[in-house]
């Protein structure tokens, strides 16, 4: 696995409005990424820790995630505890908190009890943590849902679609603080806009909106999840059932009303032929177990981290592989992306930089910059364009007036029929 050198990580992670963006926090290597943040004295940041499985690497699945534990909590206190630091400007968002369970006590570094949002696929999360870690949390989210949905839930304000789903704790009744459900937004569009997926994209544009490159590289990652769970297996644990096990979770991802029984793998097959593989399996965070009243079946539930963000056309599916080593060619390029959602609406990424908007196909909505509340005309034309394109805009989300004479004709809104591939 290639150690990105520190003007690289300066270059990858680190750009003009001072934010840091940190996803896969092992693949940049502790040493140089220390030595960045030290020599950045000047970086009022956000942070984003994603402590999920790194498939990329070829270490322990454990090793890794203490590593993540680690640097989420050291970065936390760094920005935390450093006096020439805003605190009000350090949010940490915190994914697959049910990793940190033997490591928690590295958040105890960190001085910002209304600064952590987190979710988690553990009902009883907190059965693991001490207090003093728990209310350090002021926003949790239990759910299998993935981070583009906990995202839309924050937009839209649905905390009650999610009833069951949702915890507050600390002073947060009211639900999430408004900076930390800005900066979430603002997290999620960076990261569309950085692209992502770039060869499957520019090839899915290129054929006509053909899904075969986009099914091939879902193929690959699916095979890659597979090598990496089956190359750290126990040596008590079947490889074959394991096998089987994510065979039949690819089978059924999505599927509501299945409900999993062993017949479905392999006719006369009981539920404790299986158990010790199934338990390993939700303890790694690709599945949660659901019983049901009477406990004779058992639904796969599929985590945060499950394998439905790897089979899935959704946004955490592109966030992915954002920083693989071919990013650089893509990075400051205004390409125009077709990407769908969890719920297989396309969105459309325009290429033109005198276009920079985010859209909804069906033209109900679209996305605007926030900074400094540019139009199209204030770009520069075709001719014009020198290709330093910047590409962690800040976009904001508006709605399309549903009369057009109160619409502000300064706003252009596109759809995808509109756009020219």
């Amino acid at each position: 696995m290639k150690r990105f050198l520190e003007s690289e990580i300066r270059e990858r992670f680190f750009t003009k409005n001072e934010r840091l963006l940190l996803y896969g926090l092992p693949c940049v290597g502790k040493t140089h990424l220390l030595r960045t943040l030290q020599n950045d004295r000047q970086m009022k940041s956000y942070v984003l820790c994603d402590l999920t499985i790194d498939r990329e690497l070829t270490s322990g699945i454990r090793k890794t995630l203490r590593e993540k534990a680690f640097l989420c909590g050291f970065l936390a206190g760094y920005f935390g505890m450093k006096e020439d630091y805003v605190r009000d400007t350090l949010s940490v968002f915190m994914d697959g908190l049910e990793y940190l369970e033997d490591d928690a006590a590295y958040l105890h570094s960190a001085d910002l009890p209304k600064h952590f949002a987190a979710t988690t696929s553990r009902i009883d999360i907190f059965d693991f943590f001490r207090d003093s870690v728990s209310t350090m949390l002021s926003y949790v989210k239990v759910s299998p849902f993935s981070f583009y949905e906990f995202l839309k839930a924050v937009e839209e304000k649905n905390d009650i679609a999610y009833t069951g789903f949702l915890r507050l704790y600390k002073n947060s009744e009211n639900g999430m603080p408004e900076h930390l459900a800005v900066m979430l937004r603002e997290l999620l569009h960076d990261y569309m806009l950085t692209g992502g997926f770039p060869d499957a994209i520019e090839q899915y544009r290129k054929n006509r909106n053909d899904l075969s490159e986009i099914r091939r590289v879902q193929g690959n990652i699916y095979a890659s999840v597979v090598f990496r769970i089956l190359n750290c297996l126990p040596d008590h644990l079947s490889e074959v059932k394991v096998r089987q096990l994510l065979d039949y979770v690819r089978q059924y991802a999505g599927d509501n009303r299945g409900k999993f029984h062993p017949g479905h793998i392999r006719r006369g097959a009981v539920y404790s032929e299986f158990e010790a593989e199934i338990n390993y399996l939700c303890s790694i965070g690709l599945m949660i177990p659901v019983y049901d009243s009477e406990g004779a079946f058992y639904r796969f539930e599929l985590c945060d981290c499950g394998l439905n963000r790897y089979l899935c056309n959704d946004y955490d599916l592109f966030f992915r592989l954002s920083f693989r080593e071919s990013l650089p060619e893509y990075f400051y390029q205004n390409y125009f992306y077709t990407v769908l959602n969890a719920r297989g609406k396309k969105i459309s990424i325009l290429k033109s930089d005198r276009s920079r908007y985010l859209c909804y196909t069906d033209g109900t909505k679209g996305f605007r910059h926030s900074a400094t509340n540019r139009t199209p005309s204030d770009y520069p034309s075709e001719g014009e364009e020198d290709g330093t394109a910047k590409p962690f805009t800040v976009y904001q989300l508006i709605d399309r007036p549903a009369n057009e004479k109160t619409a502000d004709h300064n706003i252009q809104y596109f759809s995808l029929e509109q756009t020219q591939f």
